[in-house]
């Protein structure tokens, strides 16, 4: 996992990982009454902009 401010990145090896680390990131996330925004959010693709950077596989 990484996390900058309020950008958080879940990443997991396998996708079975993937899942695996979402749901205990979800689990942290309701532990702490934090929401996320729907709007902003992209699950399990391959690879993505964080921070301005391409994060790929």
């Amino acid at each position: 996992m990484e996390i900058y401010v309020d950008d958080i990145m879940v990443k997991g090896k396998q996708r079975s990982d993937h899942i695996r680390n979402l749901a205990k990131t979800f689990s942290i996330l309701r532990e702490y009454n934090m929401k996320l925004n729907p709007a902003k959010c992209i699950f399990g693709v391959s690879s993505c902009r964080f921070l301005g950077y391409l994060v790929t596989q």
